[in-house]
């Protein structure tokens, strides 16, 4: 059943953009199911202040440090970043809310805070976070994104760099990603591709060290 109006106009929200080294880092526990199930809950976000360990990807198997690694790659197409929701539509895709909404105007260097999940023939494929990084306001289905989420439920051929995904185990994870670990915590570690380009890989995992969410985030300019 789609999801009212009323809905998504509650979860547009002005986000204010992560620009500075101390920035938040995304707790995929809380943005994994219990997010996808309803996209427009508001998306959790710890201070990673006193909990770092600084550390950038430099022992990676790829380079992190081209942007066009943070992808999601679904269906043979990968998504990255820079990919508009309405490109993301154009492959197929569908939303469960009303497609009006997505003419909702977004204002400038905001966006939304909450996760709109994509579907291909009733299976949840990947989530993404809408942004405007632009200077005039633009409807929702121009925005490119802050945030490109996988959980449990998604499509099990849906995957990341080096062919990482849901199910993939913590060592699979090291030997793409390195082992020098922006955070580490129970039941997630975060890595940071660079100081410059700011963007967080975020690895949720469960008791057997298998990967049960993925979450790329960059809200910089």
């Amino acid at each position: 059943m789609k999801k009212p109006l009323s809905r998504i106009l509650a979860a547009l929200l002005s986000v204010s953009l992560l620009l500075a080294l101390g920035g938040c880092t995304i707790n995929s526990t809380s943005n994994g199911a219990n997010n996808t199930s309803d996209p427009h809950n508001e998306v959790n976000m710890p201070s990673s202040q006193g909990e770092t360990s600084m550390g950038l990807v430099a022992n990676a198997s790829v380079d992190l440090t081209d942007s066009s690694a943070h992808f999601i790659e679904a269906h043979g197409i990968k998504y990255d970043l820079n990919t508009t929701i309405q490109a993301i539509l154009d492959d197929g895709y569908t939303v469960d809310f009303e497609e009006a909404e997505l003419t909702v105007e977004v204002a400038a260097e905001s966006g939304l805070d909450a996760g709109i999940s994509l579907f291909k023939d009733g299976q949840l494929q990947f989530t993404v976070y809408p942004i405007n990084r632009s200077a005039q306001a633009v409807p929702l289905a121009e925005c490119t994104l802050w945030g490109l989420e996988l959980v449990e439920e998604c499509d099990e051929n849906t995957s990341i760099v080096g062919g990482l995904s849901i199910g993939s185990t913590l060592k699979e994870v090291e030997e793409i990603f390195g082992t020098d670990i922006y955070m580490n915590m129970a039941g997630f570690v975060v890595y940071l591709a660079s100081e410059e380009i700011r963007s967080f890989f975020t690895f949720t995992y469960n008791e057997d060290e298998k990967v049960s969410a993925i979450f790329i985030e960059n809200r910089s300019m």
